[in-house]
């Protein structure tokens, strides 16, 4: 998308799935699937893109908006790295998702909540059965 060419992606691994899907669904790229007949799938997505003008039309839209930056991206670049050394790390920027303590990561609280609370309905039910029972004794 950099400089404005149509891409072809052959996802193997990770996020290579997810990024070229994505292409795909922006319109500036084909997908080739990995596989024993990849060579005719390659072949046909070539000539897709070289004879389809809406790939070049909507890479070169997508460069333009990717290019049109109020500050280059060096430039943001070094001046985040800067405020990050001024200010010891930039703590004031972190997520306070990492104050969370580790047992609401890891749903421990609500899977207590939910335990006791199935836990007094099996004892208000035993309770409730027994009492029944005992009265019709």
């Amino acid at each position: 998308m950099h400089y404005g060419v149509p891409t072809i992606g052959i996802p193997v691994f990770a996020d290579q799935f997810v990024n070229v899907a994505r292409a795909v669904k922006k319109g500036y790229a084909q997908k080739v699937d990995l596989s024993y007949s990849m060579a005719e799938n390659i072949e046909t997505a070539i000539k897709e893109i070289l004879d389809n003008p809406k790939y070049t039309t909507r890479v070169k839209e997508l460069s333009e908006i990717y290019h049109d930056r109020p500050v280059p991206a060096a430039k943001e670049l070094v001046h985040w790295v800067e405020h990050v050394v001024k200010t010891n790390g930039a703590i004031h920027l972190r997520s306070p998702a990492f104050m969370v303590p580790w047992y609401q990561k890891l749903y421990l609280d609500v899977i207590l909540v939910l335990l006791v609370t199935v836990l007094v309905f099996k004892y208000v039910f035993i309770f409730t059965k027994k009492t029944l029972f005992e009265k019709r004794k």
